[in-house]
């Protein structure tokens, strides 16, 4: 019986995403638990522009690459044999768990009890046919699209209202800079109570659209087939339109308050950038496709062990920022993507040395324990 042979590109894809989200998520440990690269302290010229080039490559992508990888993995799990759609819904509740206990010790903008949430929202769509899959898509593709239409309005409206005068760093901010690591767990968990609503309401939506598309491609394996004109025409269309969209929304929502724009106006832009995320995600999908068919591989060894490599990812920001850690906090911004990209690499190599020993990473592995009942073998 011939062993299947792993497809390389989506433990390619994890891991990019893997580096795009630690790209994100650095400043709100390292420079303001709130509003990160925008906290308006900005030490040097070069700050802005790490900023802006955060904000355009990264910013609002990489999530919804994890949200479809999400989707896409869970067509593997409902073809096991073992109670596959149970199988599923206690991998959520795992990810429910795992978010929680994730955004109370390490970090306040975890993203797992969101797909947590969505992956509960979605099981009943892993049994439908491929028709009314695809119909499920397009009637839910619409509907978040009013959704977020109507959200643009409202925030557009709050433009008009006068702007807060403001305030000193925040609570969790002053915790994770001067206090101990007791003192910002205490806070982590007050903080996520506030927001987890408003994530859920601002990054869910999506989440679902990209998580259902997920699904529909792993049916017909879509990252596995050759290169065929549809990928040419998403990769082209997605990069060509894609990147220009989100260069022009980065720029006013970066430097919009700089150039007379109210807080609130600067906020319409990224929620536009929000928006039109998906379409350069999609182009990057066939960039990084190109790639991999040319013997790229940077990013897999971290990408087959992925969860590890996110919760790992926080624990390692806490230990270089925190105050309890190193104390980088306050740093330049690209400081804090210098320190991100050295995270990220170290556990790239780490991963690689971990995967030469083992088929699951660890905490991959304690997920198999919980939610089918059995040891993962070496």
């Amino acid at each position: 019986m011939n062993k299947q042979v792993r497809d390389h590109l989506p433990d390619v894809l994890r891991g990019l995403a893997l580096l795009g989200i630690i790209m994100v998520n650095a400043p709100y440990v390292a420079l303001d638990s709130a509003s990160g690269y925008f906290s308006g302290g900005w030490q040097d010229p070069f700050d802005g522009l790490v900023t802006f080039i955060v904000a355009a490559i990264f910013e609002g992508k990489f999530y919804l690459l994890f949200a479809f990888l999400y989707g896409y993995s869970a067509t593997y799990i409902v073809r096991s044999p073992d109670l596959p759609l149970t199988r599923w819904r206690r991998r959520s509740l795992v990810l429910l768990a795992f978010g929680f206990a994730h955004a109370v010790l390490l970090f306040h903008g975890d993203i797992l009890f969101l797909y947590g949430l969505v992956g509960l929202a979605v099981a009943g769509a892993l049994k439908l046919q491929t028709a009314n899959l695809g119909k499920l898509i397009r009637r839910t593709a619409l509907a978040v699209s009013g959704y977020y239409l109507a959200l643009l309005v409202l925030v557009y409206l709050a433009t008009f209202i006068p702007e807060a005068a403001p305030t000193g760093p925040d609570a969790l901010t002053l915790a994770l800079t001067q206090g101990t690591y007791i003192d910002a767990v205490a806070v982590r968990f007050f903080t996520w109570i506030e927001t987890i609503s408003a994530v859920v309401f601002l990054q869910g939506p999506l989440v679902v659209v990209a998580a259902l598309v997920g699904i529909a491609s792993g049916r017909v394996r879509l990252l596995s087939q050759d290169w065929s004109p549809i990928w040419t025409k998403v990769t082209v269309i997605g990069l060509a339109l894609g990147f220009p969209v989100q260069i022009v929304l980065s720029y006013f929502t970066v430097y919009g308050t700089h150039i007379g724009f109210s807080v609130e106006f600067a906020f319409v832009f990224t929620l536009l950038a929000m928006m039109t995320a998906p379409l350069m995600s999609a182009g990057l999908v066939g960039l990084v496709k190109l790639a991999v068919a040319r013997g790229f591989k940077v990013g897999e060894n971290i990408g087959r062990m992925s969860l590890t490599g996110y919760l790992s990812e926080s624990l390692l920001m806490g230990v270089a920022f925190s105050a309890w850690g190193l104390g980088l906090s306050g740093a330049s911004a690209w400081v804090v993507v210098l320190v991100g990209v050295v995270i990220w690499f170290s556990l790239e190599q780490f991963s690689r040395f971990w995967m030469s020993g083992h088929s699951k990473g660890p905490v991959e592995a304690l997920v198999g324990v919980i939610t089918t009942g059995k040891a993962v073998s070496k």
